[in-house]
């Protein structure tokens, strides 16, 4: 019987399968957490990429606003991990960085937005330049910032980061021109005793007495350090300044005795003694008395004191010599004090300021707009910072003084006036100034003026617009003269680079004048049987002589001023002074 042959067939076995899929199974095993590894690596590494980014981003953001901060308003404490630092930028505009839900938010104060995260812990250490080691929250004091912010990496295998930076505060206006200002007293009686400043009627005083108790003698220190560098809020060396003005807060009153300042030649702190610094306020042993400025502080307290010491303050600023600040000594035992720089809070807040003032940069020159025009009516010129300068001329026959004029119903501001003579034989010639805000309230463009003394009969007037005027302070120095004779010169004028002088003159001769020293005659003018001429020049920073002759030979008087142009002002010390805030 023929069979037929089976054919072989292959395949895997139950048992192989099983083996199979269990070697699969080994290899996923060991394969597949070295994928899940290598995301997550990944995922670490790009996470880590965003936290330097977003490190950087806060770090460079931080250290740009903070460091050209005007001041530091409020700080949370350096133990705070969901930190916050406000600050005023230099528009006056608050602004603060701080934690917020897992970010770093930033922005106009009430007004913040998300700047970098997600954060884990934001924290912040303010610091005084006298003392980095223990953190200070004293918005007066902080000249030093520094933060730690903790990013966090939600990555399985990434790690958090945290970074840390500082800022110094360069600028700090107001709050680091408080701490640079120091005064305190010294007392012959306990010349081994600091008196950082004494308490006195809810005012903490700087006193000076040359009688203490029926014996001794109390003096003050005051320095306002760091005034001259590169920082916003310094003026640079060898700057030209055209003024510098301390004023202080009268507490008690010293009836109307001299008081010196002495430009100190010793360094001294706020730990100083009486024996310290050499015996007291001492001239020509620790002070220069030659630069002594002269102050009195009348009869009236509390009161504002106005005292120049813009040649000292030019010295320290031309490195002629250290700023060691100013040694007071009075001149009476009658008490006088002044508000210290601790005095920083309530209704008695009046620290010591010094204000400098000098030449914008780029410069600014007052300029003349339109013509000089004769007469009491001026249509407006258009301008910016405009001054309008109004002069009247006359030769009265009696008496009279121009007590005021207004243009279009505004009030101008007198500047000088000068007379000579009397009777027929008297002359008399008047400058006054209106300023930007005058100039735009005013209703049209017509002069009214007042006399007192009887109006005279006679009368010129002459005025001019001019713009880029300081107004702050509109007019500089002033100066006059009267002869009888055909030369007139009056003092020199201190100017800045960029005023304009104003010369006006008048003679009680019909004739000519001819304007010296480099003036330029504006117009010529004629009354009846006298003569009159107005003039100006641009001021180079020298000082300035209004000069002019008149042929022939008569009885003259001659006025001239200073219109200021526009200056720098930097501020050391309190931020007002007689309005009774300094500190919010």
């Amino acid at each position: 019987m023929y069979m037929r042959r089976r054919k072989n067939k292959t395949g895997f076995s139950l048992v192989e399968l099983l083996l199979a899929f269990a070697i699969v199974a080994i290899v996923f095993a060991a394969v597949v957490p070295q994928f899940r590894a290598i995301r997550n690596s990944w995922d670490g590494t790009e996470a880590a990429a965003a936290i330097v980014q977003n490190g950087r981003v806060l770090t460079e953001h931080i250290t740009r606003n903070l460091s050209s901060a005007k001041r530091i308003t409020r700080v949370s404490t350096s133990g705070d991990i969901n930190g916050y630092i406000e600050f005023q930028d230099n528009n006056d505009i608050t602004k603060s960085y701080m934690f917020s839900s897992g970010y770093v938010v930033f922005g106009n104060l009430g007004s913040e937005e998300q700047l970098a995260g997600p954060v884990d812990s934001f924290q912040i250490a303010c610091y005084s330049l006298s003392d980095l080691a223990n953190p200070t929250t004293d918005v007066n004091t902080i000249r030093l910032v520094q933060f730690a912010t903790n990013f966090s990496n939600d990555s399985a295998l990434g790690n958090d980061r945290i970074f840390r930076s500082e800022v110094f505060i360069q600028t700090n206006t107001q709050a680091a021109a408080l701490q640079s200002v120091i005064d305190i007293t010294v007392e012959s009686r306990n010349a081994d005793d600091v008196f950082d400043y004494i308490q006195d009627s809810g005012y903490k005083v700087i006193e000076v007495d040359n009688w203490q108790g029926g014996s001794g003698e109390i003096n003050g220190l005051l320095c306002f350090n760091d005034i001259v560098g590169d920082a916003n809020g310094q003026v640079p060396q060898d700057t030209v300044i055209s003024r510098a003005t301390i004023k202080l807060w009268c507490v008690n009153h010293n009836n109307n005795n001299d008081v010196y300042f002495y430009r100190m030649d010793v360094p001294w702190t706020e730990t100083s003694t009486w024996n310290s610094i050499g015996g007291g306020v001492n001239p020509y042993v620790n002070c220069d008395a030659a630069s002594a400025v002269t102050a009195n502080f009348g009869n009236s307290a509390p009161s504002e004191i106005e005292l120049d010491v813009t040649d000292i303050v030019q010295g320290w600023i031309n490195g002629d010599y250290p700023n060691y600040g100013f040694g007071i000594v009075n001149s009476s035992n009658n008490n006088l004090q002044f508000a210290s720089a601790e005095d920083t809070s309530g209704g008695s807040a009046h620290t010591p300021i010094l204000e400098v003032g000098y030449q914008s940069s780029p410069a600014v020159n007052v300029g003349i707009i339109g013509s000089w025009m004769e007469g009491t009516t001026h249509t407006k010129e258009s301008g910016s910072n405009r001054a309008l300068v109004f002069l009247a001329h006359t030769e009265p026959g009696n008496n009279p003084t121009l007590t005021t004029v207004s243009y279009g119903g505004q009030t101008m501001t007198p500047v000088i006036d000068e007379d000579s003579g009397s009777g027929g034989n008297r002359v008399y010639v008047a400058a006054f100034i209106l300023d930007e805000a005058g100039i735009e309230a005013a209703s049209g463009g017509s002069f009214s003026l007042t006399w007192s003394g009887g109006t005279p009969s006679e009368v010129v007037c002459s005025s001019v617009f001019m713009q880029n005027a300081n107004q702050t302070t509109l007019t500089g120095d002033t100066s006059s003269n009267a002869v009888n004779g055909d030369g007139i010169t009056s003092s020199s004028l201190s100017t800045s680079s960029g005023d304009m002088v104003i010369v006006a003159v008048v003679c009680n001769k019909t004739g000519s004048y001819i304007l010296n020293n480099g003036f330029t005659e504006a117009m010529e003018l004629s009354i009846s049987s006298a003569d009159a001429s107005d003039g100006y020049k641009a001021a180079t920073g020298s000082n300035e002589t209004p000069s002019a002759t008149h042929s022939p030979s008569g009885r003259q008087a001659l006025i001239g001023f200073v219109v200021k142009a526009p200056e720098e002002l930097k501020t050391f010390g309190g931020e007002t002074i007689g309005s009774g805030t300094i500190l919010p």
